[in-house]
């Protein structure tokens, strides 16, 4: 049996741009197979550059979106269902969001401003109800004014309808997640704010959200660098928070609203400055990707480290990765289309500079015939035949496992209810463990 090994991520290619770019989103603004970005520029907050992607996995500069010059948080869906991305754009000042509609050249036209009862911040789009069509869930807030989340429904038109505001306690929103908190089959809207608590908004049968916050604050040392991710692979958020000096501390999420008290603590004098979770090796567990500042003088590095988790709230040994200039921001998101999230970083005096995840590679041949995987694409059952009686794993787009089967020499998977894309099959353990891309038709 070959021993497959993740190979990390490699430097690809380098935009030459002026300035900063303070958001990069990866987006399909026309009708090829590749991915294209959305990048929003410091020297420029009137506008929104795209780059479109080409044959060689690289990006060539196309146009450039007149916006004004306070939208400033910007997401990307294909809201109308045309099979062309569109922007999403809060704008604090503007007090709401503003829709650009993509029309499949790399173009965009200006679409409708949608009220909020506060200053707009961040914003999320999914698909919050299941019924086939992108949603915005739209957060407001600022100046004295508590966290309050809006939902705007959408049909696959180019109109969205409010379908309803609710308010909170807390101040100062810093991100939302989306996650079904109480695994009650609905999606949940939990947002983190920059005080040691969270809002999870909890989505009703007809509905509406219910808003209700973790009680109890962060232990001290207070942080306000925190973030959300399963950590365990238990299908709930964990909390992941920094503290100045000591490093990390891993809470386990639990039933409803509630963490656990006790902690899992990962010492280290690193300072992160923007930290992403996802699995960037397909073994099933979540990772950690981290920028960081210089502890004495805050100031930006050219290394990202990246941690590998075991599963359990424990992780290896960082790894570094450097790029040609001092990271002023970067975004980890899939942009070779492998289904292996890629490095996307605007590095100061350099530009734009892509590093893509490598992903796993074999060390040695593997006869064809050893493991016999069919139908592959498969549609409602998928068949494993090994030469040796082994356990397997499915693992979505996502990092999340979605079936794990023990050792076996046939393996019979009934997998209809899954959604359609693109999976990954784990095989085997410890030294036989290697890795195999099969697609839901």
């Amino acid at each position: 049996m070959a021993q497959d090994s993740w190979e990390g991520f490699s430097i690809h290619q380098v935009i030459p741009t002026n300035g900063r770019s303070y958001s990069i989103k990866v987006a399909h603004v026309n009708h090829d197979d590749f991915a294209d970005l959305i990048v929003l520029p410091t020297e420029a907050f009137d506008q929104v550059r795209i780059y479109t992607g080409n044959t060689e996995a690289e990006f060539d500069f196309t146009t450039t979106v007149t916006k004004q010059e306070n939208y400033r948080v910007i997401e990307t869906g294909d809201l109308n269902g045309d099979g062309i991305d569109d922007l999403v754009i809060s704008g604090y000042w503007n007090n709401g969001f503003k829709l650009f509609w993509g029309i499949g050249n790399g173009a965009f036209e200006e679409g409708d401003h949608y009220a909020l009862t506060g200053h707009g911040k961040n914003i999320k789009v999914v698909d919050y109800n299941k019924d086939g069509a992108l949603d915005v869930m739209a957060l407001s807030g600022g100046s004295g004014q508590t966290i309050t989340l809006h939902v705007f429904a959408g049909n696959n038109t180019k109109t969205l309808q409010a379908k309803g505001v609710y308010q909170s306690t807390l101040h100062t929103d810093r991100a939302i997640t989306i996650v079904d908190k109480n695994q009650d089959g609905l999606l949940d809207v939990m947002v983190s704010s920059s005080f040691p608590w969270f809002i999870i908004f909890y989505q009703d049968v007809s509905g509406n959200f219910v808003p209700r916050f973790w009680p109890r604050e962060l232990q001290n040392p207070f942080t306000s660098v925190y973030f959300l991710a399963d950590l365990n692979n238990d299908s709930r958020e964990d909390v992941i928070a920094h503290y100045t000096g000591e490093g990390f501390r891993f809470y386990e999420g639990l039933q409803d609203t509630l963490f656990s008290e006790a902690y899992t603590a990962m010492p280290t004098a690193l300072h992160p400055y923007r930290l992403y979770t996802q699995d960037i090796n397909a073994d099933g567990n979540v990772d950690m990707v981290m920028d960081q500042l210089d502890p004495l003088t805050d100031e930006l590095s050219d290394t990202l480290l990246y941690f590998l988790g075991k599963g359990d709230f424990t992780f290896h040994a960082p790894i570094k990765i450097s790029f040609p200039g001092a990271i002023e921001y970067f975004t980890l998101q899939d942009v070779s289309g492998d289904s292996f999230p890629d490095l996307i970083a605007s590095c100061k005096g350099v530009g734009i500079v892509t590093a893509y995840n490598v992903g796993r590679v074999t060390g040695v041949e593997v006869p064809v015939d050893e493991d016999a995987i069919f139908p592959n694409p498969f549609g409602d059952n998928l068949v494993i035949q090994l030469p040796a009686a082994e356990p397997i794993a499915l693992i979505n787009s996502q990092g999340k496992l979605v079936m794990t089967k023990e050792s076996s020499l046939e393996h019979y998977l009934s997998v209809a209810n899954l959604e359609r894309g693109v999976y990954i099959l784990r095989i085997g353990e410890g030294r036989s463990l290697r890795y195999r891309k099969v697609m839901k038709s």
